[in-house]
């Protein structure tokens, strides 16, 4: 069952050199079993800021960005390639982000890796902000709940812009 968030956020000035602005914005959320061991995970997220008078970097809205190689948190739901800061806005935004999971989708049919307990996921993610206009990632990873290493790319405005690769070690 998908989870929605509504939130709104405001700073009240104490007088005109302070930060005041408001910030509305909606999220959806779902991670849905779509067979044995096949999941498709979905997160949608859109936001705006009504007024921003006089509003400083740390207050605008941040992406969520795992750039580093290796990491502790999953790639879902990130951007993986994305400089960090680069697309944070006071203004409005849009993002979205698919992953499709499951035992067997491209390396999994080679004989020799078959019977592995790995699971393979897609991925695509997309983010759209005044300033940078359309960003997108899509990528492909295999691992298990310990690790995962993942391969990235990113467009932007739907032409290439660069490659990456990424890995996930649970720790936790």
């Amino acid at each position: 069952m998908p989870v929605f968030t509504i939130s709104w956020r405001k700073a009240f000035p104490r007088d005109k050199s302070f930060t005041d602005y408001d910030l509305l914005r909606f999220e959806v959320l779902q991670q849905k079993s779509v067979g044995q061991s096949r999941f498709f995970n979905y997160k949608l997220n859109m936001g705006w800021f009504t007024q921003a008078r006089n509003i400083f970097f740390n207050e605008f809205y941040h992406f969520d960005v795992r750039s580093k190689t290796i990491q502790s948190n999953d790639f879902f739901p990130a951007f993986k390639i994305m400089d960090y800061y680069s697309h944070s806005t006071d203004k409005y935004f849009g993002e979205a982000h698919f992953q499709y999971v499951a035992p067997k989708l491209l390396i999994k049919h080679f004989s020799f890796l078959h019977r592995r307990a790995w699971r393979e996921q897609i991925s695509v993610g997309y983010l759209y902000v005044p300033h940078y206009k359309n960003y997108s990632e899509v990528g492909y990873g295999i691992g298990n709940r310990i690790w995962n290493i993942g391969v990235f790319t990113a467009f932007k405005n739907f032409k290439y812009k660069n490659t990456g690769i990424g890995a996930t070690l649970t720790i936790f």
